[in-house]
């Protein structure tokens, strides 16, 4: 398996002029498992959020942009990001 080598402070993903600092992915899973829905700020789209449903991660609209709930893969970009919140 090759070596990872991207962080949160060199992921284009993460570096976007002007972004405020929110959660890591880990502290918002853990608002997660507590209930709560959450987003990041580079969705720019409230109706988008995951959430626990049927003790799945689960992400409502997402990619597709359907509405409706999918299981969530989560990728690099999710898992490097500080940009979640709970909505």
């Amino acid at each position: 398996m090759a070596e990872h080598t991207t962080s949160p402070a060199t992921s284009p993903v993460v570096k976007k002029l002007g972004q405020k600092k929110g959660m890591t992915f880990g502290e918002a899973v853990d608002k997660v498992t507590d209930g709560a829905k959450i987003t990041r700020d580079e969705w720019e789209d409230p109706e988008i959020y995951g959430v626990l449903k049927n003790e799945r991660l689960m992400i409502k609209g997402g990619v597709k942009g359907d509405g409706k709930f999918h299981p969530w893969i989560v990728g690099d970009g999710d898992l490097l990001s500080e940009d979640w919140r709970v909505i």
